[in-house]
């Protein structure tokens, strides 16, 4: 273990964090539990523990469409961006129709990510 990871994790230790028996999937370094949150002190990420293969997929979902939000944004944004400078009347409707199909889509995602 490298020192400056070690001396972190020393640190949270004192303050009440619980080194776990468990292990980094991105570089196999013990991990902590602080506050409710478990992470690894070398990488920094934050790591979700699961039991079994419902679990994982249960874990990643809320990732998964927050990353599709994400995505679906920046299109929405680049498609902004290319309306504005349309003066074509078909071009211009095709765009519309895109955003629509977009924003459409969107509001799915963030219905699904509150449910």
């Amino acid at each position: 273990m490298s020192e400056e990871y070690v001396r972190k994790a020393a640190e949270l230790l004192k303050m009440g964090a619980t080194l776990l028996p468990d292990t980094c999937p991105m570089c196999n370094v013990p991990l902590i539990r602080f506050r409710g949150d478990v992470f690894c002190p070398k990488c920094g990420r934050k790591i979700i523990l699961v039991r079994g293969d419902r679990e994982a997929v249960a874990a990643r979902a809320p990732i998964a469409l927050a990353d599709v939000e994400e995505n679906i944004i920046a299109k929405i944004l680049d498609v902004n961006a290319r309306l504005a400078s349309m003066e074509d009347l078909d071009d211009i409707k095709k765009a519309g129709e895109v955003m629509n199909i977009l924003l459409k889509t969107l509001s799915l995602v963030r219905k699904l990510r509150t449910e």
